[in-house]
């Protein structure tokens, strides 16, 4: 892969990833109360967490995404950042389906499905895909592209 390849594909996965945790901070940003409601019916935090959860969770995901997207000297600790949000992210949804708790994973908002197997998927890459676009970061930073 050549050099000029390899930042274009840094900067393709980026944006992909980025706009994902964008458009999940985005939901819950604008509904907090709802997003809390969606925590405590997971049962897996205590009370007094449902709140700042709610409020602080969505705007790291926006800040991570936002350095995803955009240039920022924080791109390389974005995409650990990326990576542990969504491994997160699949453990949360993981325990749902499998415990067979029918609450809304939240991923989006309160608006959504009841966890399953699909949403944890869909995590569980896009950490995978994160932690690669980590390694090329730093690979680009090196001067190895390869």
């Amino acid at each position: 892969m050549t050099d000029r390849a390899a930042r274009l594909a840094e900067r393709g996965m980026g944006i992909a990833a980025g706009a994902v945790l964008i458009g999940a901070a985005s939901g819950k940003i604008l509904a907090p109360l709802e997003f809390a409601w969606a925590i405590a019916r997971q049962g897996m935090l205590p009370a007094w967490a449902w709140a700042p959860v709610a409020v602080a969770l969505p705007w790291m995901e926006l800040a991570v995404g936002v350095c995803l997207v955009a240039p920022c000297p924080w791109r390389r600790g974005a995409w650990g950042a990326g990576s542990a949000l969504f491994a997160l992210f699949t453990l949360v949804v993981a325990r749902l389906w499998l415990g067979g708790i029918e609450a809304p994973c939240g991923c989006f908002g309160a608006v959504d499905s009841p966890a399953g197997p699909g949403h944890a998927a869909f995590n569980a890459l896009a950490a995978v895909f994160c932690v690669q676009g980590g390694r090329l970061s730093v690979r680009l930073q090196r001067g190895r592209p390869r």
